[in-house]
């Protein structure tokens, strides 16, 4: 085998040296691909909260006694709070929240589940002030 290599040509070598090269660098590319799908699966298996924790939580989330007023439209919730700093968006975002949007005074909130009793607990919130 080694008399054979050593009886080819330095086109042949060089061009074998780049079939390597390139199938390594493809294994690579498949290997990197393979921890950044099971990264992804790990970070969709966070365990979402379950109904009760996030309606106990909810209005802490917002502030308590932070709450103006609330709107709903459709899986958005649009919340008007009186000190914007007093909301913890992350928290919002771990209960549920798709996307938040903040505009002036308001917290704008997607969310795909569970929308109606976000709703109805952040609307309690207000008639216990």
């Amino acid at each position: 085998m080694l008399l054979n290599l050593l009886l080819l040509s330095d086109e042949q070598i060089g061009l074998i040296v780049a079939v390597v090269l390139t199938g390594a660098i493809i294994l690579l590319a498949i290997i990197a691909f393979i921890i950044a799908l099971v990264k992804r699966a790990k970070k969709a298996k966070k365990v979402m909260p379950s109904k009760e924790e996030i309606n106990s939580e909810i209005v802490e989330a917002f502030g308590n006694g932070n709450i103006k007023e609330v709107e709903m439209e459709m899986s958005r919730i649009t919340v008007t709070v009186a000190d914007v700093e007093a909301v913890n968006t992350e928290r919002i975002k771990e209960l549920g929240a798709s996307g938040i949007l903040l505009v002036g005074d308001k917290i704008k909130c997607s969310f795909k589940e569970n929308v109606e009793e976000i709703y109805n607990q952040l609307k309690g919130a207000i008639a216990n002030e």
